[in-house]
This record gives structure tokens, sequence and C-alpha cells, in this order.
């Protein structure tokens, strides 16, 4: 079962938010099989860029 989510697809990026809280985002760029969770790790801006009401 896949949970519930939001999410945004654009030529670099794949951002969810779930709806438990947990988020993803992976870069296309370097990992077009999304296997590297970058979303602990990557800089704020790009979180607010990808999601404008997040909070980092």
């Amino acid at each position: 079962m896949v949970p519930d989510y939001k999410g945004l697809h654009t030529s670099d990026h794949v951002y969810a938010k779930y709806v438990s809280g947990d988020r993803e985002l992976y870069d296309l760029t370097i990992d077009p099989y999304e296997l590297q969770n970058l979303y602990e790790t990557t800089d704020p801006p790009l979180i607010v860029q990808l999601d404008p009401g997040s909070k980092c």
C-alpha cells in the first residue's frame, strides 16, 4: 500500500512529502534511479524552492 503524499517532479529533482511527515528528495542528474534520499543533507533553499510552504 502506498501512503498518501504530495510530490513534485522536475527535470532535475523529485520531491515527495508524505502525510506521515517523511520527505524524500532525489537529484535526478546524479541519481536517476532515485536510490539516495538527499532530503536531510540538501541546502534548505532548494527545499523551499520545491515546497514554498516548507519549514526546513
